[in-house]
């Protein structure tokens, strides 16, 4: 079941080939809603598995009550049923950053959204550093932060304390190489969102050799749309370091080493 949370690719076709329209999987939708809560953890997590394979929301009159289950499930004391919701809103993060003020879908507003992304950061603590969760986590805020609405929600809700977190808890070398730009990327589109943080990294913190690395590596990347993308954050994500109390001798270290 982990191994299919944190690395399946599973996705729902027809014998014929065509892709299920998404009412097709209402009928699950309101089992989730009705389970939820009700001791069945075994049961929900195999039916969150089964719907991350759909790949959105559902119809537009199940969004709204998918979204709450999903919140849920994320609050789940099980960590299956938790690990599993996270995974699901993995799939659909392209959808859930879509959403903004001006194209709220029926039933959505944004006190759901900004209870989606309080759970999202409460998910995160657990009894043992998960590498995989973390990896689905900084996807979603990733590609959550594309959308300016999403973020200042995700600034709001200390989303990126957690991801500086996330590089001088874990250090940077549990990442894939692309993982650590979208960290990067993250935190620099975070950063200035942000008021209440201040950071002083060190020569040696985790930090200086993430953004250093990023740097190093443009060219894995170059014709990544992401990637270009996300240029602005990594050089705003930069200068948080350089300006932020370490002396500017250190940027030719970052630069050239």
């Amino acid at each position: 079941m982990k191994k299919l949370i944190w690395n399946g690719d599973l996705c729902w076709f027809h014998s014929d080939g065509r892709e299920p329209d998404c009412e097709e999987f209402d009928w699950l939708i309101n089992y989730l809603v009705d389970k939820v809560g009700h001791d069945k953890a075994d049961e929900t997590g195999d039916v969150l598995l089964v719907l991350s394979a759909v790949r959105g929301l559902g119809s537009p009159t199940k969004r709204s009550s998918y979204i709450e289950s999903l919140i849920r499930c994320m609050g789940s004391t099980t960590p299956r049923v938790r690990h599993a919701a996270l995974g699901t809103v993995y799939e659909v993060r392209g959808e859930l950053a879509s959403i903004t003020g001006s194209s709220m879908p029926e039933g959505i507003d944004a006190d759901l959204l900004d209870k989606l992304s309080v759970a999202l950061f409460t998910i995160h603590p657990d009894d043992e550093l998960n590498a995989s969760r973390n990896l689905k986590y900084i996807h979603i805020i990733f590609a959550m932060t594309k959308n300016y609405q999403w973020c200042q929600r995700l600034a709001s809700h200390d989303h990126l304390q957690r991801c500086i977190n996330l590089v001088t808890a874990n250090g940077v070398q549990m990442y894939e190489r692309d993982v650590g730009f979208y960290l990067t990327v993250v935190i620099g589109r975070l950063y200035y969102k942000d008021s209440r943080f201040d950071s002083h990294p060190t020569q040696s913190h985790p930090w200086w050799t993430l953004i250093k690395n990023t740097w190093i590596h443009p060219h894995l990347s170059v014709r990544d749309d992401d990637y270009i993308n996300g240029i602005p954050a990594l050089a705003t994500a930069t200068r948080s370091c350089i300006f932020s109390g370490t002396r500017l001798t250190s940027v030719k270290i970052l630069l050239t080493t």
